[in-house]
C-alpha cells in the first residue's frame, strides 16, 4: 500500500494544499464529489453500516484512530496520524474494545490471585 502511494505522489497533481488526491488542477473536490466517491468505494467493497446505509466519513475516523490503539501505536504517533495538536482529542475518537478488554484484565489475573492457585 504505502509503495501505491508513493508511485502516486510522483505521478499525482501538484497541490498548494498538500492534497494527495487533488483535482488535476491542484485544488480540492468539491464536497459532493468527494462523498460520492466515498460512497462507491464502499458500494464496490460490498460494505456498509448495520443499519444499511454507507458509513459516514467520519465513522472511518473513529475506526482508524481505534485500529491504531490496537496495534499499540504510541501515543504521540497516533496523533500525529490523525492530524490532532491535542492526544485528549485523539482520545476522543478511539475506543476500547471487547478483545483489548480482556487482554488487560488478564494481565490483572496473576496480580489478585495467589501463584499457588495459577499453578494449580
Amino acid at each position: 500500500m504505502s509503495d501505491a502511494l508513493v508511485q502516486w505522489r510522483q505521478v499525482a497533481p501538484q497541490s498548494a494544499h498538500n492534497l494527495v488526491f487533488p483535482r488535476q488542477d491542484g485544488q480540492p473536490w468539491r464536497l459532493t464529489v468527494d462523498l460520492e466517491r466515498w460512497h462507491k468505494i464502499q458500494e464496490l467493497a460490498q460494505i456498509a453500516h448495520p443499519s444499511g446505509r454507507p458509513y459516514y466519513l467520519h465513522e472511518a475516523r473513529h475506526t482508524a484512530a481505534t485500529l491504531l490503539l490496537m496495534a499499540g501505536i504510541d501515543p504521540s504517533i497516533r496523533k500525529a496520524i490523525m492530524g490532532h495538536t491535542d492526544i485528549k482529542t485523539t482520545a476522543t475518537y478511539e475506543h476500547a474494545t471487547v478483545e483489548m478488554a480482556r487482554q488487560a484484565l488478564e494481565q490483572v489475573v496473576p496480580l489478585i490471585r495467589p501463584a499457588a492457585q495459577i499453578e494449580g
